[in-house]
């Protein structure tokens, strides 16, 4: 058998109880998404009508004012940053990072700071952290805004560490903001499904929404949909590729572009319920098969990680060295043949997303392979 090209460059396929994370390759894209791609690939075109016409398709397929495809999650943030702080005006997005005479402050909840918000000094801007990580108020979102600042960037979050309870919801974000004229960054990456996310935060009122490409929509992994206002997502077209300006760096090619469009089309013609009925069934096997496992407590619990509306299993490590044993139960999985992927969570547990877990097989390797080693870190 001829050998595919992970085989030839000497890489692992893992089975992957993560998730959709980057660290693992994203998704897994269908064959529609696939086939379009191959097709884009053979044929030249002008890269700004295709963005353009495809931002048009999305837009309209999801019920958005307007749409721009970038290059991940990080790019998208640049992207929107920048067109709150430029706008469409050709001195200013050519005098971009240089924000002089330019509102160029984004409120962040302190809860929200994360590496992700990074991006915004490359586009020139500036992180000014509001709130408590524990607690936000009002007044002090309102107590943060001045003549300065260009907008507020929220990292839209369901469950996990917090964040969400430390912060304003994101209504109460949107009404202080727009009672100033500001206007709204939501980073909604990895919040798909449900499917309604592609159009309700921005019926919400947020001014653009940056929805992960190569996540559950599973499209080209670096792929990314920045939705909302017309004025704003016309500022992205002219900040970014092809044009020579600070958003070059988030260049997505013509494959790409259409593989995104394509997977977005096809999303929303599936049964979402069916996926979650899916996911269940294969969290409820892998639950069973560690149920005599000891040292380990496995349970199904919902929502997910990140407020996936759909149950993952959650393993906790029993006994006085659990997080020691957490840790070498991890690293021996990904020692495994096949490697196991899985992601920490507390100090002691390990959750399994069943999200991509793309056959049945692969719960008794990973079911298997877990027995074994618990077997000899707990003798």
């Amino acid at each position: 058998m001829e050998m595919d090209w992970y085989d030839r460059l000497n890489v692992s396929k893992v089975i992957n109880g993560k998730g959709t994370s980057t660290s693992v390759g994203g998704s897994l894209m269908p064959d529609v998404v696939i086939e379009a791609m191959k097709e884009a690939a053979g044929h030249y075109v002008q890269l700004d009508q295709l963005l353009r016409q495809a931002g048009k398709y999305i837009a309209d397929i999801t019920n958005n004012e307007a749409c721009y495809i970038c290059a991940g999650s990080s790019s998208g943030i640049l992207l929107a940053a920048a067109a709150c702080m430029a706008g469409s005006d050709p001195r200013r997005i050519r005098q971009l990072p240089d924000t002089t005479g330019m509102a160029d402050e984004f409120i962040v909840h302190q809860s929200h700071i994360n590496p992700y918000v990074r991006i915004l000094p490359v586009a020139g801007g500036k992180v000014v952290p509001a709130g408590y990580s524990t607690k936000t108020e009002p007044w002090q979102i309102e107590e943060a805004i001045t003549e300065k600042t260009a907008g507020i960037v929220y990292i839209f979050y369901r469950g996990g560490w917090r964040v969400e309870e430390a912060a304003l919801t994101l209504e109460e974000t949107i009404d202080i903001a727009h009672s100033h004229d500001l206007p709204v960054i939501v980073d909604a990456a990895g919040q798909i499904p449900p499917k309604e996310n592609l159009w309700r935060f921005t019926e919400m009122g947020a001014d653009l929404v940056i929805i992960s490409g190569g996540k559950c929509l599973r499209g080209p992994q670096s792929s990314r949909l920045i939705l909302g206002r017309t004025e704003l997502i016309e500022a992205c077209h002219q900040l970014g590729p092809p044009n020579h300006n600070i958003g070059r760096a988030s260049k997505v090619p013509k494959e790409e572009i259409v593989g995104l469009t394509a997977a977005v089309d096809h999303y929303l013609s599936v049964d979402e319920e069916s996926k979650i009925q899916k996911c269940k069934r294969t969290v409820d096997s892998i639950v069973d098969s560690l149920s005599d496992v000891d040292g380990l407590d496995a349970y199904s619990r919902l929502p997910g990680d990140s407020g996936e509306p759909f149950p993952f299993c959650e393993m906790q490590i029993l006994g006085a060295n659990s997080a020691s044993l957490r840790d070498t139960l991890i690293d021996r999985l990904t020692e495994w043949d096949p490697p196991i992927v899985l992601r920490p969570t507390l100090r002691d547990r390990i959750s399994i997303n069943p999200i991509t877990i793309e056959e049945e097989g692969q719960v008794q390797v990973m079911a298997d392979a877990i027995c074994q080693i618990m077997s000899k870190l707990t003798i």
